[in-house]
């Protein structure tokens, strides 16, 4: 079979897949408004699942991949509109057709986490000629930051081998969109002890933890157990992080430095 050929056999599919699937949004679509009407206890996000991981990849078989392409790039065009609906759509659906890729999940979270609220909070606001209360605006950014939690979570679970990723990216996520380091130190924790780590997790954990939550010692003693595993499994230590730990595991068993008291300076003269 010649290139030109295969090429052409492909585009078809592709195209009598898209061709079925606009088929059965259309013949889905009164079915969906019965069930919304007689069967409210069957709820819509349960049947949208199930098109989306049985029918749809059925449908699509081994160009899943190319079409979860094609809704990524929908979906940018709705992030430009500022269109959250039509954009979190799109990228459910590349998620949903090829969940083993770590990017969709992952730019998912950062979009809802870092775009979305500002979308909001810029229509709340009436394109800025009104004032927001700080509450309200806070308020949203922590919704759309656990939303985008649940994402990297989802992630994790569907790529094992990615996962210190997804919980590095949690960990920024709950610091700077929810403010909230506790949960944070949490995800580095994960990041660091995963199969395959993430290099600046042990780091970020042990200051955080020493620094900014005020436990040096629990945050040494970490790091202390941490070293030793590295120590203990040859090649775990890829980046060569172990002598900049122990540095850092030596900083936080001191704890916080005494300054000499400074001595005056002596006045201008004739004072």
């Amino acid at each position: 079979m010649t290139p030109f050929r295969q090429i052409r056999r492909r585009a078809a599919a592709t195209c009598a897949a898209l061709a079925a699937l606009w088929c059965l949004s259309h013949v889905a679509a009164p079915a969906a408004r019965w069930q919304s009407a007689r069967q409210p206890a069957f709820q819509a996000s349960s049947l949208q699942a199930a098109a989306g991981q049985g029918l749809l990849l059925g449908i699509l078989g081994g160009y899943r991949s190319i079409m979860a392409d094609f809704a990524w790039v929908r979906a940018y065009v709705f992030w430009e509109r500022q269109d959250r609906a039509a954009c979190e759509t799109h990228m459910r659906l590349s998620a949903t057709l090829d969940p083993a890729n770590p990017y969709f999940w992952r730019q998912m979270a950062h979009i809802t986490a870092f775009d979305m609220p500002h979308w909001e909070i810029w229509r709340l606001r009436h394109g800025g000629t009104l004032t927001l209360a700080p509450a309200v605006a806070r308020q949203r950014t922590h919704q759309y930051a656990r939303h985008a939690l649940k994402f990297l979570a989802e992630g994790a679970a569907r790529n094992p081998l990615a996962q210190a990723q997804f919980w590095a990216d949690a960990a920024i996520i709950a610091l700077n969109r929810l403010e909230d380091p506790r949960q944070a130190v949490e995800f580095y924790r994960r990041a660091a002890e995963c199969p395959n780590p993430s290099w600046f997790a042990p780091r970020a954990y042990a200051i955080i933890l020493g620094m900014k939550l005020g436990e040096p010692a629990a945050a040494a003693r970490w790091l202390r157990a941490y070293i030793q595993r590295l120590q203990a499994s040859p090649g775990a230590d890829p980046h060569g992080l172990r002598a900049e730990l122990e540095e850092l595991a030596q900083k936080l068993e001191a704890g916080p430095q005494k300054r000499p008291p400074t001595t005056p300076s002596p006045g201008p003269a004739g004072t």
